[in-house]
């Protein structure tokens, strides 16, 4: 009997340590289900975030061979950058660097136009499931310079303005907002409004007669998943992931050059980009230029060109593309 008495006496006391024991590792189960859930959505809005930074491109020279006769161009824009998913908010610095090789004698790299920049984005709540269902939203400030390198006059003795060696430099405030969300089912779109400024005092008089300093932009993107599941479809033996359509309009406010008086104030840009299968890093596209040359002492010359060219993306890029120049 006294055996029975100290059994059922142990089983009363151990009982509700196992219970106190029990209830505590599921409590741990739970803080760390919850932990995991939030890494996750950080991540999300993380590479959400990283989506929206400015692309690395190569292009082909103009198709139809129409001048300037180019072996390539090429944005370096390599992006250094702080992410706080919690406060929804990204700083970036980035040396960006637009540089075209003339197809000429010695095939030169003439005055890259050196465009080193700030940007700050706040997102607007890029949680998962906008994130799942939608694009980014978000404004932005960048502050950038924008020169190409040289300290020679701007201006040639006969009065045209010196590609060669001439000497431009400005700086300038772009002010953005960005709206994304769904169009059609799978197909998910992003508009882009943003006001480019340089104020007086911020760029050399000289090299800037004609430039406009007052610059307002829109651009827009739809990017079409080719199935609900985001797999490729295949077209002659060429597999995507999607298809992208970019357009970008810009109005040059302020003092410009006669010859972009008029219909000439309204650059256009148009791309058609697709996303292979076999890397989730790159994307091709084929993309039209009309209007104003955005390459620093060329903006008094008219551009017209159709080319070929990959650009970086980002695994879940689904962002609009900045106008060509800003």
């Amino acid at each position: 009997m006294k055996a029975l008495t100290a059994l059922i006496s142990a089983l009363l006391i151990a009982n509700p340590i196992a219970a106190a024991n029990g209830k505590a590792r599921a409590q741990e189960i739970a803080s760390s289900d919850s932990l995991k859930a939030t890494q996750s959505q950080e991540a999300a809005e993380t590479a959400l975030m990283l989506s929206q930074f400015e692309r690395t491109y190569v292009t082909t020279t103009d198709v139809r061979g129409k001048r300037p006769r180019l072996v390539f161009e090429g944005s370096v824009a390599p992006p250094f950058f702080v992410v706080s998913p919690s406060k929804n908010l990204a700083i970036v610095a980035t040396p960006k660097v637009v540089l075209r090789m003339f197809l000429e004698r010695s095939v030169p790299v003439k005055t890259p136009s050196y465009m080193p920049r700030v940007t700050v984005y706040k997102f607007f709540h890029p949680e998962q499931s906008v994130i799942e269902k939608s694009v980014a939203s978000y404004g932005a400030v960048t502050l950038s310079h924008h020169s190409n390198g040289q300290a020679g006059p701007f201006r040639n003795p006969d009065g045209t303005i010196n590609h060669e060696s001439g000497n431009f430099s400005t700086n300038f405030l772009d002010i953005a907002y960005v709206r994304g969300g769904p169009i059609f089912p799978r197909v998910e779109g992003q508009g882009r409004l943003s006001v480019e400024v340089h104020p007086p005092g911020w760029y050399d008089t000289a090299s800037n007669i004609g430039y406009s300093h007052l610059r307002l932009h829109f651009s827009a993107t739809s990017i079409e998943t080719l199935n609900g599941n985001r797999s490729a479809r295949c077209f002659v033996g060429a597999c995507f992931r999607d298809f992208t359509f970019n357009y970008a309009i810009t109005y040059l406010g302020g003092d410009v050059l006669p010859k972009f008086q008029g219909r000439g104030r309204f650059p256009l840009w148009i791309e058609l980009s697709a996303a292979p299968t076999f890397t989730p890093d790159l994307s091709f596209f084929l993309n039209g230029y009309w209007g104003q040359d955005y390459y620093n002492t060329y903006f008094d010359q008219s551009l017209s060109t159709i080319r070929f060219g990959i650009q970086g993306r980002r695994r879940s890029d689904r962002s609009s593309v900045q106008p060509r120049g800003t």
